[in-house]
């Protein structure tokens, strides 16, 4: 016989708190390990507790419930977390980017309590094909907030460099930089260094591209 899956419980009202650990400890594939309705509690017990999937109230006060489970995910990282009761894609996306392992909708019924209990507690967290979408979309938005946090400078370019950078981008070389703007070429090169070293590129060919991505410089302005 298989070892029952361990839950803890964290609701907003007492009531339904004890409904539904009423619920859950007469059926034998679970058993209640605690319930609170304070997160100081729950940290504490859980650290002293076996469980294995903590099921979370958010039908009371989401934005609370969301930091919940984000300072669980990341104090607990090992417990399953689940959250119940919501209402719309957008709180799903909320709570699995703050470390849900599923979730659980406000129309639920029990026995879809359990499948998903279980599911989560496999490490199979259901998610329907429209949430699922969401999810794919929000990666893709995330990769590409950071793509673009990667390609902005760590620190301004000043008036000099931004004209060094635009003579790169003509295609003109170290000596012929030097030689336009009347200036050694060890400056030159001190500045090109200056410019790879804030815009975090390899390359001078990279610098000419983040000057054509970020700088709104023609295709005709790049010989390089």
């Amino acid at each position: 016989m298989m070892e029952p899956i361990r839950i803890y419980l964290i609701y907003g009202y007492r009531l339904l708190t004890e409904a539904v650990a009423c619920c859950l400890e007469a059926r034998p594939e679970v058993a209640v390990a605690g319930v609170t309705q304070d997160l100081g509690e729950a940290l504490e017990r859980l650290a002293e507790l076996a469980v294995d999937v903590v099921l979370i109230d958010a039908s009371v006060a989401r934005r609370q419930a969301v930091a919940m489970v984000a300072e669980l995910a990341e104090k607990r990282p090992r417990l399953r977390l689940l959250p119940l009761g919501l209402e719309s894609d957008d709180e799903v996306l909320a709570f699995l980017e703050a470390g849900a392992s599923g979730y659980l909708m406000r129309r639920a019924s029990f026995d879809e309590l359990l499948a998903t209990v279980a599911a989560v507690h496999r490490g199979e967290p259901p998610c329907s094909p429209q949430v699922a979408a969401s999810v794919c979309a929000r990666i893709v938005e995330l990769a590409q907030a950071r793509e673009s946090r990667r390609r902005q400078p760590k620190a301004a370019l000043t008036p000099r460099e931004l004209e060094i950078l635009a003579l790169v981008a003509e295609g003109l070389r170290n000596k012929e930089i030097a030689g336009r703007l009347n200036i050694t070429l060890a400056t030159v090169k001190n500045h090109v260094h200056n410019v790879l070293d804030k815009l975090q590129v390899r390359n001078r060919r990279q610098a000419v591209q983040w000057a054509f991505d970020n700088l709104r410089l023609g295709r005709s302005a790049f010989a390089y």
